[in-house]
């Protein structure tokens, strides 16, 4: 199986703390960095035959700002590595799974699994990780900040 996983895209908190952690919505950063990645999903042909989001708003419009198809999955917000493996093995039947979700638990589900660990999940970044029985590895890891001229 490749499974990718997704950061959500930068959001803003709320200048008069009456906005929720979780209905923060996608700031004007965010917004560009979707239009990026995107472009970069589509260049690398990085399709997903099943996709799970957390029903948080950011996270809802990181899906939607990708044009993916997704379901939305109540486990994923704020899930810790445990929980996300959970739903890697729950689809492990699947070709491919795509999993748009939220750190520290991305992180930590890719130091914890896989091999070729990561040192910083910025927003938006997108981990390929080929995922087999005998090996767990990183193949690719691409976040905004590497496409500066785009």
């Amino acid at each position: 199986m490749v499974l990718f996983l997704i950061r959500h895209a930068d959001a803003s908190w709320s200048t008069s703390g009456q906005q929720t952690d979780y209905n923060r919505e996608l700031s004007a950063r965010g917004k560009k960095d979707l239009l990026i990645m995107k472009e970069q999903m589509i260049q690398r042909e990085w399709l997903a035959s099943r996709i799970l989001f957390s029903p948080a708003r950011r996270t809802r419009a990181t899906c939607d700002g990708l044009d993916l198809n997704g379901e939305e999955e109540e486990s994923l917000y704020l899930a810790r590595a445990s929980q996300i493996k959970l739903l890697v093995d729950k689809h492990n039947d699947s070709e491919s799974l795509m999993i748009i979700c939220h750190n520290p638990g991305l992180i930590e589900f890719v130091n914890s699994f896989c091999q070729g660990g990561i040192n910083h999940f910025p927003t938006l970044g997108i981990c390929k990780i080929e995922w087999t029985d005998q090996k767990r590895f990183v193949s690719e890891f691409i976040f905004p900040d590497m496409f500066p001229n785009t």
